[in-house]
């Protein structure tokens, strides 16, 4: 029999001796349904180790709800269609969405995290910046089954769904590479978070494969937090230069929309005076004139596999392990990027 601290079995023991997840452990004694064989295991760990479950029974034993948490950073364009479209799929599988904003702050998300453990979620889904939170030990450990999406904190240890932001950055430089432009310069977020440091990555990446040496005065990283007025600042920055560059890649639509506000106060124009790509295609891209070239992340498809996901957790179907699932995106093109001497 397994014993930790002199104070008989634990979750951890049942977990070691089933050669599963503590989280799998938690999701058999709260009354989530596994795979056959996983069930199979856990149940014969519990008696193994003697372990004793003071939730199994009674008014505290943890019941379904019929409903998932949302926790995500802020209501942007990107975030807004991908809530619309879970909350769709979630309400067509008999299931309500509860949606938690934190604006971008850690404590916030930390408190409504909690907030849905202990209203009994039936699943969560969070779209996290960064975090020293143990979101694995405080939410997952609870049994209830976590997604994230867009940003991946890596030891959080929960299914992810994103994007191939780095292949994507790529695409977009190119883009600019191949009409003429060589000084290019990116406003993004910093390298703390999977999306800013992947988003680097690949405008890095296109500039290194057409042999163009970076100009770190045209990097202008911030946090994803920063405001239309940071992006506004940056590219007054970038624009006021002695050589200023010829295209801005704004890995951000919040940054997008600061540039655009910039140039247009300025008296500049683009693509004449300066060509700019946008990551996320929000409405304003579309309907601005000229119309600007716009990275799309298909919210639908991140959706759907968060979804999927989450399902295969909730009735135990998944794979013990983490899983991770990358979509890729679309640059839309239209009129925002001119050719160098045009």
């Amino acid at each position: 029999m397994l014993h930790s601290m002199n104070n008989g079995p634990t979750v951890r023991d049942v977990a070691a001796h089933a050669n599963v997840s503590v989280g799998t452990v938690s999701r058999y004694l709260n009354g989530h349904k596994l795979r056959p064989v996983t069930q199979e295991k856990v149940a014969a760990a519990i008696d193994e180790t003697g372990y004793q479950h003071a939730r199994d029974t009674g008014p505290s034993a943890r019941v379904q709800t019929r409903t998932i948490g949302a926790v995500f950073p802020r209501f942007d364009d990107f975030h807004v269609s991908v809530l619309s479209s879970l909350d769709k799929i979630l309400f067509r599988e008999g299931y309500h969405m509860v949606t938690c904003e934190y604006e971008g702050n850690e404590d916030d998300m930390r408190d409504k995290l909690r907030l849905l453990r202990d209203r009994y979620a039936d699943g969560i889904v969070c779209s996290p910046i960064t975090s020293s939170y143990g979101l694995h030990r405080e939410v997952v450990s609870s049994g209830i089954p976590v997604v994230t999406y867009n940003n991946q904190v890596q030891h959080w240890q929960t299914d992810h769904v994103r994007v191939d932001d780095r292949q994507a950055a790529r695409k977009a430089v190119e883009y600019f590479i191949d009409l003429g432009h060589r000084d290019i310069a990116i406003i993004s977020g910093t390298s703390r978070s999977t999306t800013g440091f992947d988003r680097l990555a690949g405008y890095r990446d296109a500039l290194e494969c057409a042999g163009i040496a970076e100009r770190p005065d045209l990097q202008m990283l911030d946090d994803w937090g920063l405001s239309e007025h940071h992006a506004y600042d940056a590219t007054r920055r970038l624009l006021s230069m002695p050589s200023p560059p010829t295209a801005v890649f704004a890995a951000h639509g919040r940054v997008g929309i600061g540039a655009l506000r910039y140039v247009r106060e300025s008296g500049r124009r683009i693509p004449d005076d300066v060509s700019l790509i946008c990551f996320d295609d929000c409405e304003l891209f579309q309907l601005h004139h000229p119309a600007i070239t716009a990275v799309r992340q298909p919210a639908a498809v991140i959706a759907s596999e968060v979804c999927d996901l989450l399902f295969r957790r909730m009735t135990g179907s998944a794979d013990d392990g983490p899983i991770t699932r990358v979509i890729p995106t679309e640059l839309i093109l239209r009129d925002s990027v001119a050719r160098v001497g045009d």
